[in-house]
Order: structure tokens, then sequence, then C-alpha cells
């Protein structure tokens, strides 16, 4: 290392790191409390493969916070000296790595460390820390609370990216918290409106993901949203995707139906909207099969061997059917979202005439169909 040092330039404290740039990098040199994505190797004297590497774990580059504590000394100050997509060799005294002890038995003790660096990508989250330490608002600018805004929001994409999504809908929502007063200049507004927009869309996105999954927090998040950009929301396909899942998983088929076809007609190709299409019919008929059986066993429960029982006669059913059937249809009425109430078939003629009896007495329509040479029944709002 003695020889390879000699072409290197003195880093810190009078050589103690050295450095030697193998492939420039680009921009400026790493800010303090970069969130940084890079490969490493560390190699000591005399050794050919590296006692430890980036790349015994996976291909995928490694992620570390500056100033977090994680990396030994000379390992941080290095990292402090480069820039992004940079390659860099750095001879690093054991005043700086592990010391007089070191870490047997890969590491003697009071041995140099030849560190290679490759930098693939940062965050700055200058701002995110600048935040966290003051937590004062107020205090800033329009220009400085959008920066801040915009330091949560690079960090939640690259969480989201790697599929930290809890982590990922934290910092979306910071960044919406972080320019929720309005701003005093028209343009600043306009300017906070579109990036409120985004935020809000993708916490949206983040509580629609399959891992962070929370149906009623979409709404919530969404009825925020309305409150605050209702006239950029309406033509946001993201917007009303992520209402459509949210209304799929509470079984509200109708609403959802309306905003799957929203998003449909913003942009038709938008990724996972068609398999959520597909998701709302097969739910949508499951419960739909299931409202048949509640009916049938409404009947069987009454003392009917079988649907296709051929009671003809009014007295033969009795007041509780009549009641169960007003019950039923009452209830219906209450859902919001209620338009139709499709019954099939297998009713007796009796059945039938309640049916459309306590029908017409709440104002909902009775029709009657012939599907598959059999007789169905479907109650619906006139």
């Amino acid at each position: 290392y003695e020889e390879i040092g000699k072409l290197m330039l003195d880093l810190y404290d009078s050589g103690k790191i050295k450095k030697l740039i193998i492939e420039h990098g680009t921009g400026e040199v790493l800010p303090y409390n970069a969130s940084v994505y890079l490969h490493y190797a560390c190699y000591v004297e005399e050794k050919q493969d590296p006692f430890d590497s980036s790349m015994f774990r996976s291909l995928t580059p490694k992620h570390y916070q500056m100033g977090g504590g994680y990396l030994f000394t000379g390992f941080e100050i290095a990292l402090s000296s480069m820039k992004e997509n940079e390659v860099a060799q750095f001879l690093i005294h054991a005043d700086y790595a592990f010391g007089k002890l070191g870490c047997p038995p890969r590491i003697p003790g009071n041995v140099p460390i030849m560190l290679v660096l490759y930098v693939t990508g940062f965050i700055d989250c200058g701002f995110v820390t600048l935040q966290n330490r003051d937590n004062q608002l107020e205090q800033y600018t329009f220009s400085e609370k959008l920066k801040i805004a915009r330091s949560h929001s690079a960090l939640a994409v690259d969480y989201y990216k790697h599929g930290r999504i809890k982590m990922a809908f934290h910092h979306f929502r910071e960044a919406q918290y972080s320019i929720d007063e309005e701003a005093d200049q028209k343009n600043e507004e306009q300017e906070r409106q579109a990036f409120l927009l985004k935020s809000f869309v993708n916490q949206m996105m983040c509580l629609s993901h399959p891992k962070y999954l929370k149906p009623k927090k979409i709404i919530e998040t969404g009825n925020r949203a309305a409150k605050e950009v209702p006239e950029l929301l309406q033509t946001n396909a993201k917007y009303h995707y992520c209402l459509g899942i949210a209304h799929t998983h509470l079984q509200e088929f109708s609403a959802a139906a309306e905003s799957f076809r929203k998003a449909q007609m913003l942009s038709p190709f938008l990724p996972r909207l068609s398999q959520a299409v597909k998701s709302l019919h097969e739910k949508a008929g499951k419960a739909l099969k299931q409202e048949k059986v509640m009916w049938q066993g409404a009947f069987n429960r009454l003392g009917y061997s079988s649907l296709t029982d051929k009671v003809e006669a009014e007295s033969e059913i009795t007041l509780q059917t009549r009641n169960y059937v007003k019950e039923v249809l009452t209830r219906c009425l209450k859902k919001e979202n209620f338009s139709c109430l499709n019954l099939g078939s297998g009713f007796s003629k009796s059945e039938r005439r309640i049916l459309k009896d306590e029908a017409e007495k709440l104002g909902l329509k009775y029709e009657q169909y012939v599907q598959n040479f059999k007789l169905c029944v479907e109650i619906s709002k006139k």
C-alpha cells in the first residue's frame, strides 16, 4: 500500500486518509446528511479478496444516511469527498479505521484499510434535517418551505421504489404539511397547489398499495384533497383510481365503478387500472351471489323446503315472511349506492306477490324477466 499511497492525494489529517479518483463524478460534492446509494469494497494489505463488500449480499447498491453513525470514521470522511457516479480509491490509516485492536480474524490490528467506493446516486436530505431540528415552519419563506417539501417528496419516492411504503407515505404527508399554509403571491400559490396535488395523490397511492392498504384513509385523504385543490383533482386519473380501490374494498361497488370509469376516461392505459376493474367485477359478482344465498336462507328458515315450492295461497305465507321481506328492502334503501337488487329465480307465485307488494309500498320498481327459461325477479329504484 505504500507504493499505491504515493500516487494518491492527501485528503485528511496530513495524509492519514489519501484519495485516488478512478472515474470522475458529476455535479457537486455530496451534501451533508445526504441519503446515499453506493457500492464498496474494503481490503487489507496482502489479501486479494476484500474482507467486506456490498457485493457479498446483493448487486443492488447499499443505502446509507450520511452522519447516521453507521460507518467507521474514515469511511464517512472518504464518502463526504465524493460526487455522484464517482469511483475512487482511499487509503485509510488505522486511526480512522479499526485502530490498534482491529477486528480479528479478518482485520489485524493497527493496519491501514484500502477502500474502493462507487456512488450510484444520492438524495439531498439537508432541508428535511433542518425542519426536524427547528420544527417551526412559520419562520421560513415560501421558497424554503417548498425546498423542505421537495426533500420529503424525493425521500418518499425513493422509499416507494424500494418497497418501503409506510415510510414513503410518511414523507409524502410531511411534504404536504410543509406547505399547508397559503402563499402570499399568486404565482407561489399556484405552485403550492400543484405540489399539494402531487402530495395528496401520492399519499393515496401509498394507501392503495397491497403492502399498506387502508381504504378508509384513502377516502379521508381524498376528501382533504378535494377541499384544498378541487379543480386540479378532477382531471387526475390516479386520484379516481385510488378512490376506486377504496370503494371496492369497502364493497361500495357502484361508487367504485364510477371512479374507475373517470380514471379510464382520463388515462386509459394507467398501470394496474384494468386489473383493478377486473377485481371489482369479481368482488361484485361474489357479493351478488351472497345476496341470493341470503334470500334463499330467508325463505328456507320460514318453513319452505325450497324456493321452487309452489305455494299458491296467500294464507300459507306467514306474516313473518312479509315482515322479513320488508326489513331487507328497507335496509337496501338506506344504502347510499343502492340502485338495483337482482334476486334471481326460484320464487313461487305467492313469494313473488309478497315481493311485489312490499316493493311498491316502499316506492320501488318490481320487474320480472325470463333468463335460461326461468322466471327471475329484480327490484330497483324508480
